[in-house]
């Protein structure tokens, strides 16, 4: 006999199952495990029946999980390889990955807000910039009249200081002569009265 046609009785599979016989019995009438029949109708187990039980053992009595879950298990529902403690271990992943999330979240938030009020302040700079340099093409501007009026006041102030040197030697010319005559008409008038003694 080979290992997948070798039949084992319910004692015999219930010794390497883990459990009694008895409960076997339970699971397969449960779980609807297929097991041979001798002709007095007394189960007989194969190596793939142990195996399935096996596991079932393992599930049901090391991992916590209800005939419910065996049973999706056994269908081929993905949900009951979920045992509790994996659902509170995966509902704590999944707490952490929210929590990680909304802190994530936060902190995109709060560079935001960071970012537009750096914007924010970045405009105004560039605004105050922009008037202060409008201000300074301003005062250039002023500057250069200021200089042309200086130029100009200049340019007067030499005209004036040129007439007035004109006007000035042109009065110390005509006092000059003025004097000049009135001395003559002194030594004159001198000469005359000083003649006539």
């Amino acid at each position: 006999m080979n290992d997948q046609t070798e039949l084992f009785t319910p004692k015999t599979a219930a010794k390497m199952v883990g459990v009694d016989a008895e409960l076997l019995k339970v699971w397969c009438n449960e779980f609807n495990i297929q097991t041979e029949r001798t002709e007095g109708g007394h189960r007989r187990y194969s190596r793939d029946n142990i195996a399935t039980l096996q596991e079932i053992r393992k599930k049901i009595q090391e991992q916590n999980w209800s005939y419910d879950q065996v049973r999706a298990w056994l269908n081929g529902s993905i949900e009951a390889f979920t045992t509790t403690e994996q659902r509170s271990e995966l509902d704590k992943k999944a707490d952490k990955l929210l929590e990680e999330a909304e802190q994530q979240k936060q902190f995109r938030d709060n560079q935001t807000q960071f970012n537009q009020a750096l914007v924010q302040r970045l405009d105004e700079l560039v605004q105050r910039i922009a008037n202060l340099e409008q201000q300074n093409q301003q005062m250039i501007e002023e500057r250069k009249l200021l200089k042309a009026e200086i130029h100009e006041i200049k340019q007067q102030n030499e005209q004036l200081k040129s007439l007035f040197g004109e006007r000035d030697q042109f009065f110390l010319g005509s006092l000059k002569q003025s004097m000049e005559k009135t001395k003559k008409k002194r030594t004159g008038i001198l000469a005359k009265l000083f003649s006539k003694e």
